[in-house]
């Protein structure tokens, strides 16, 4: 199957983390989340704070472009903590999914990357909804989680018959022994790209 061809595939059922995922209908409605989530981190006399206080507040009457940036500023604060305190939380909901979030929140997040990000690109549903909906255009990011671990990005993917691949491919042929097998079979399904 070429890359193409994947992009160009309907959606066929969820999985059951997608299933359990935040799907926002507008861009507008990220102030709503941030406003509801950031209220159950804060520390109530029951519990202490769930991760840092964020630096500012959201701007909830600020146009959508202000709301992502805030939001996407607010995520690194929380990855910084590496405490994970956006787990179970709206926050993480939105990351399941992903690929059907509204365009401009997808792609910001996918290009951002980060521990959120790392656990639910690893997963094939998101990571084939972000294909299926936006084709090459997240092509660089999935090149790159490739790379970063052939032997699991090689078996996942190995449908995607994309050029940009071939350089992981030899790479991966050239210094990673375990990975070797994977990376081959990738070549040979894939002769006419590379």
């Amino acid at each position: 199957m070429s890359f193409d061809a994947e992009a160009e595939k309907g959606a066929h059922g969820l999985s059951w983390p997608e299933a359990r995922a935040l799907v926002l209908p507008f861009l507008s409605s990220l102030a709503g989340v941030i406003a509801m989530t950031e209220a159950a981190l804060a520390p109530t006399s029951e519990r202490p704070r769930v991760g840092p206080a964020p630096e500012t507040l959201v701007p909830l009457e600020a146009g959508d472009a202000a709301v992502l940036s805030w939001f996407v500023t607010r995520l690194d604060q929380l990855d910084a903590t590496k405490a994970r305190p956006w787990s179970a939380t709206p926050y993480e909901a939105i990351f399941e999914g992903l690929g059907r979030q509204p365009a401009e929140l997808a792609l910001r997040l996918w290009r951002r990357g980060g521990p959120l990000l790392a656990l639910v690109r690893w997963r094939e549903g998101p990571a084939r909804a972000m294909v299926r909906r936006f084709g090459r255009q997240v092509l660089p990011e999935l090149v790159g989680l490739v790379a970063e671990n052939p032997l699991v990005g090689f078996e996942r993917f190995a449908d995607l018959g994309a050029g940009e691949f071939a350089p992981v491919t030899a790479q991966v042929l050239a210094r990673h022994r375990v990975a070797r097998e994977a990376a081959l079979a990738w070549l040979r399904r894939h002769r006419a790209v590379a």
